[in-house]
């Protein structure tokens, strides 16, 4: 900022200067001097290359100096060698500044590489590649370099002959010109390859979805057990997934691509793997679900048959076997998807089937229960003494001494006959009953239905 000021306020009077002076002031001079020493600026100089640039400064105000005295040639030198000092300056910091923009670039190009630009940016990543050929051919820095006796020549503007001014100072400018031309070529491959590798690594989110598209298959691999049917291939895919992850998410792309060509064709043979060998093992369930619950159906054939369930177990066992041959039929065809379901038809309906079975048998099992006992009843009803009936004669003594007469009920006793409250309302009179019944009652244990049995008074007794 100094020097800026400094400068303008030297170019101001420098121009007041000329258009009150018609003497031949070095215009020219002053002006491409001043130019130099702004563009030498403009670069990040340091060490050799700053000490130059201030004598270039210096060269220039000591030039300025002379106008007022009218020393014009002695002004005219001092400029040019301000413009030279200048051009020197910029001859030790261009190359400087050269290596670090193809470091810089280097960089860079590495890392759009490895982020895929090859493949994602094409455009710009081979621009910047082209870009820095150029520069490299067009590079004639070690031809046109300076040497050290040359440097010295232009610093002390003490040369050994005006030829070797003019070869010295042209080939300084055509040094200058040459590196100039080398780092815009570098500036514009770097700048191109840092857009490659924007442009690549915005290709991160579809990357990261393939990658979740690949674990999609592969959780469905393991719905269908393949970490048992083939442990160690799981194990190695869901390492190189998480491994492919963690390439995306430091921007290698280039390998998460190269990684996910043959993570797709894993995810998806494991898959293969997996679905075929379920469904044949769910066919084998359903198989044998199939047949066990028909030979129980079978088995259960003759207490079915009087069933009302008969007629919906029937149809039900139709559905399993139409699923099964079904279920066979797919898994044959490999339509694996529809095999599975199938046999997971089969399997739920047997469970129907096997519980509808089972309910059947149980109210058979009651029924016949019922009927058993029933016809036992039956039986003991046979076996019991028929009472035929007759007349009960009672004598006229006995009428007086008879408070009524009973037929004896099924399940009566004697001393529950005693107890009813119409009788004698206490179990432990039985024997009145017994004493005046003798005549038909042989043990007083055994009374039979439809027998009239005599229950005399309360307070008289038969004998």
């Amino acid at each position: 900022m100094k020097f800026k000021k400094i400068f303008s306020f030297i170019f101001i009077f420098v121009l007041g200067y000329l258009i009150q002076c018609s003497k031949p002031v070095p215009t020219d001079e002053f002006v491409k001097a001043r130019e130099e020493i702004e563009v030498a600026k403009a670069k990040k100089i340091e060490g050799e290359s700053e000490e130059y640039l201030n004598k270039a400064i210096d060269a220039l105000k000591r030039a300025h100096s002379q106008l007022p005295e009218e020393n014009y040639d002695e002004s005219k030198k001092l400029a040019n060698q301000s413009f030279f000092y200048s051009k020197l300056s910029q001859s030790i910091s261009l190359p400087v500044h050269i290596e670090k923009l193809k470091e810089a670039y280097d960089n860079k190009i590495n890392e759009a590489y490895e982020a895929n630009a090859e493949i994602l940016a094409k455009e710009d990543y081979e621009s910047a590649k082209s870009l820095y050929e150029q520069a490299e051919q067009e590079n004639k820095l070690k031809e046109l370099a300076l040497t050290e006796d040359e440097k010295y020549q232009i610093s002390t503007q003490n040369y050994k002959s005006e030829k070797d001014k003019k070869q010295i100072e042209e080939k300084l400018q055509l040094f200058v010109l040459n590196s100039n031309a080398v780092e815009n070529k570098l500036q514009k491959a770097l700048t191109a390859a840092k857009i490659a590798y924007e442009t690549s690594i915005a290709h991160k989110e579809e990357y990261l979805s393939q990658l979740a598209s690949i674990q999609n298959t592969f959780n469905q691999a393991k719905k269908y057990n393949i970490e048992v049917y083939e442990p160690e291939k799981s194990s190695l895919l869901q390492k190189e997934i998480n491994d492919t992850n963690n390439l995306i998410q430091k921007n290698q792309l280039r390998l998460a691509h190269e990684n996910i060509e043959n993570l797709i064709s894993k995810a998806d043979e494991l898959f293969s793997i997996a679905i075929a060998k379920y469904s044949e093992d769910m066919f084998k369930k359903a198989q044998t679900s199939f047949f066990d619950t028909k030979n129980k159906f079978d088995k259960s054939q003759t207490s079915l048959k009087n069933e009302d369930s008969y007629k919906k177990i029937i149809e039900t066992l139709s559905a399993t076997e139409e699923a099964y041959n079904q279920a066979k039929t797919e898994l044959e065809k490999e339509e694996y998807q529809s095999s599975i379901q199938s046999s997971e038809e089969v399997i739920r309906l047997t469970k129907i089937l096997n519980d509808m079975i089972d309910r059947s048998n149980l109210a058979y099992k009651k029924r016949q229960i019922e009927l058993e006992e029933q016809k036992k009843k039956e039986e003991e009803q046979k076996r019991e003494p028929i009472i035929e009936e007759k007349p009960l004669e009672i004598t006229t003594e006995e009428k007086e001494k008879i408070k009524t007469i009973h037929v004896v009920k099924k399940n009566e006793y004697l001393w529950k006959i005693s107890g009813y409250k119409h009788i004698y309302n206490n179990p432990r009179k039985w024997k009145k009953i017994y004493e005046a019944n003798k005549d038909q009652i042989q043990d007083p244990n055994l009374i039979y239905p439809n027998q009239k049995l005599k229950i005399p008074e309360n307070n008289h007794s038969l004998q």
